[in-house]
């Protein structure tokens, strides 16, 4: 891999090539600017150069992390089962977006994270409250003893020992 150093004005930048997209095929490149001196960006060059080939080198963007949450389950779900991929959404709607969602992806870093399950963890990962009551009431009734007191709802028992009475 080869670098270039060029100067715009009074400041100097770097650019070198990338692998191919994989997709596409097209030309990729990496950019560094602002630096004061040729020595400089030469500097930073071949740190860029480096952190791309130990695959630490993260290209910029603008892309929230509930956009690439979204984006990933969508990629992915063919994978795996649709039970497994509704957990995950659910996992992200809860806990993740709430807190982290409208983010920059380029900001996250690890103190985020432990920030983020330090959090969950003193909170207790409790799941947001729906937001309407349920349509639906139990279909089964409280059970009373004798003396008056509640005993706990088993529904199923009644059904057991109807079809297992002589």
């Amino acid at each position: 891999m080869k670098g270039r150093v060029y100067r715009r004005g009074n400041s100097w930048y770097y650019r070198f090539d990338i692998e191919p997209d994989p997709l596409t095929g097209k030309r990729r490149q990496v950019n560094g600017s602002g630096y004061r001196t040729e020595r400089e960006a030469w500097k930073e060059c071949r740190a860029a150069m480096a952190d791309h080939e130990k695959g630490r080198l993260v290209s910029s963007s603008r892309r929230k992390v509930s956009e690439a949450l979204e984006e990933w389950l969508t990629r992915i779900e063919h994978s795996i089962k649709p039970s497994m991929v509704q957990n995950w959404r659910n996992y992200a709607a809860y806990y993740v977006v709430p807190y982290i969602g409208q983010r920059d992806v380029q900001e996250i870093n690890g103190a985020v994270c432990d920030a983020l399950y330090a959090k969950l963890l003193a909170e207790g990962r409790v799941k947001a409250k729906p937001k309407k009551p349920p349509s639906t009431q139990p279909v089964h009734s409280r059970r009373l003893a004798p003396d008056g007191r509640e005993m706990p709802c088993r529904p199923y028992s009644l059904l057991f020992n109807l079809c297992c009475l002589p």
